[in-house]
């Protein structure tokens, strides 16, 4: 069954730099009602619970699709997927030991918020990035691109679903699938520049 994935989310990325002050305060401000301040408090955590799932349910769903390749063994805590919005796992390809690298899923908050899933390399190498997107990079799959800062540098994002109030989380768990099935088609070359 799929659930829109949530008013208060999109109201915290459609005006998140306001919301971002309003979360970094720990008392109410002088001038701000006290039901202003409890409205702004329930939207702030609603919002919070709500990208933690649709963090998890993205996660889990890039997990199963890459599980033909490799463990994406969950690394991020709890808190941070709550509160950075970013959940990460460590890329292990079937018969080894040791992570090649990381993947993972994260809100960002351009246009309104996007989820973004990316791939980021061992060594953290921009050069490394780059070469990922090339090889990558195909008109049936044209999001491929190394990223900017603020992201780290060696992370490739790999494809991207603009967030609004009437988006399902289906979507995201969709996509999810999508790009892991993306990873294990394109496994070798993948493999390759993340072990160079």
């Amino acid at each position: 069954m799929s659930a829109l994935i949530g008013e208060c989310l999109g109201f915290y990325l459609a005006h998140f730099d306001d919301m971002e002050v309003f979360h970094s305060l720990e008392e109410r401000p002088e001038g701000v009602a006290g039901e202003d301040w409890e409205r702004v408090k329930r939207v702030e955590s609603l919002a919070l619970g709500q990208a933690e799932r649709i963090l998890g349910l993205g996660g889990e769903a890039l997990s199963l699709a890459v599980s033909p390749v490799a463990r994406l063994k969950r690394s991020s805590r709890p808190a941070t997927v709550r509160t950075r919005w970013n959940w990460a796992g460590k890329l292990i390809p079937k018969g080894r030991q040791n992570e090649v690298g990381w993947a993972g899923l994260a809100l960002e908050r351009d246009h309104g918020g996007s989820l973004f899933f990316w791939i980021a390399l061992r060594g953290q190498g921009r050069a490394r990035a780059l070469l990922l997107e090339e090889r990558l990079r195909r008109p049936d799959w044209p999001e491929v691109v190394a990223a900017d800062p603020p992201w780290i540098s060696g992370t490739t994002l790999l494809s991207r679903l603009s967030i609004s109030r009437r988006s399902r989380d289906s979507e995201a768990v969709e996509l999810a699938k999508a790009t892991g099935a993306f990873l294990v088609q394109n496994w070798r070359s993948v493999l390759e520049i993340l072990e160079a």
